[in-house]
């Protein structure tokens, strides 16, 4: 069970004054330390406001910020209740809080706005950056050895999904993300990762719809196919993969809806008329039929002694087949006559 406190950030420049009144998780690893770095960390990394201006001013004769645990409760009302009451007791004005306690101070939509607009298409030059580089460096991270507990996962998701529903990247945005994995390789601990991820994992009819509307007319460049050929050859698919593959085709037969929108569909495609396979393939075709019937050979297949006689009785049924069709038509036409 979570517990909470109520701290205080004290100033050394003038006597271990309070300045800040908060409100914080408690946790038995290290109470609320957590929070007390968060602090200065968000400093360091040019957070401007009342309170940070103030640690900056600390931090910059030298000095730690001072910090003390007030009270410790089991509700987090309780803690919030603390907070306001010790915020009135010294007063708003003597202190860096924005507000009387409670829940946090947000912004109005007007001011998210513009600082929105403000700082689109920022870009911090080398000095700066290098400055801010220095300026965090021997800086430990207050989750250095830490893991969410799963609580706070769903939390956190819950809360990304709220704020990120109905939201669309910008044509811009995609392609400066594909701009920016261009070239990247993924690690096979991270490929493993990914594949635990979404292993079991099935998509809804509308993601598959999404899926396949985006797919539809693209056309895949020689260059991504010569890629996707390096990359399957000499691939050995797995006896079990083989069987997943074998169930999932059985599955899904296409309906006569479909067979008649293929047959539509073929009709008048002429692309392999005038077409000639190049020397390469055909060797290639050959090395792969060859090495088809050795493998079969040695699988002990049932080979006729004389594929040339079974190629002759074959034709000699198809042509008594074909004489007895005509010869059942003629006679149904002379009784009509």
């Amino acid at each position: 069970m979570e517990k909470y406190c109520v701290y205080a950030l004290l100033n050394p420049l003038q006597d271990g004054k309070i300045f800040y009144i908060g409100k914080a998780t408690w946790h038995i690893q290290d109470g609320f330390k957590h929070r007390y770095y968060g602090h200065i960390a968000s400093t360091r990394n040019g957070k401007y406001s009342k309170v940070n201006n103030k640690i900056r001013k600390i931090l910059r004769h030298g000095l730690v910020v001072g910090h003390v645990v007030l009270s410790q409760w089991e509700q987090e009302e309780d803690a919030l209740a603390e907070e306001r009451q010790m915020i009135a007791a010294i007063g708003l004005s003597k202190l860096t809080n924005i507000i009387e306690g409670g829940r946090g101070y947000c912004l109005p939509e007007a001011t998210k706005n513009k600082i929105s607009k403000a700082n689109k298409g920022r870009k911090y030059s080398k000095e700066i950056r290098k400055r801010m580089s220095e300026r965090m460096m021997g800086h430990i991270s207050p989750m250095k050895g830490k893991k969410h507990t799963e609580a706070a996962k769903r939390k956190m998701a819950i809360a990304s999904s709220i704020l990120h529903k109905g939201r669309k990247h910008s044509s811009e945005h995609c392609m400066a993300i594909a701009i920016a994995n261009t070239g990247k390789k993924v690690s096979a601990e991270t490929k493993q990762k990914l594949s635990l991820i979404n292993t079991g994992k099935k998509l809804n009819e509308i993601t598959k719809q999404k899926i396949s509307e985006a797919n539809k007319g693209r056309v895949v460049s020689e260059e991504t196919k010569r890629k996707i050929s390096i990359a399957n050859t000499g691939k050995k698919r797995t006896e079990e993969f083989c069987k997943q593959i074998s169930e999932r085709v059985k599955k899904y037969r296409p309906t006569p809806e479909t067979k008649i929108k293929i047959g539509l569909a073929s009709r008048g495609n002429h692309y392999a008329l005038g077409h000639k396979h190049t020397p390469e393939t055909l060797a290639k075709i050959s090395d792969a039929s060859k090495k088809l019937w050795e493998r079969r050979k040695k699988e002990n297949w049932r080979f006729p002694e004389n594929l040339n006689k079974m190629r002759l009785i074959r034709k000699i049924i198809s042509r008594t087949r074909r004489k007895l069709i005509t010869a059942s038509i003629g006679s149904n036409y002379a009784d009509t006559a």
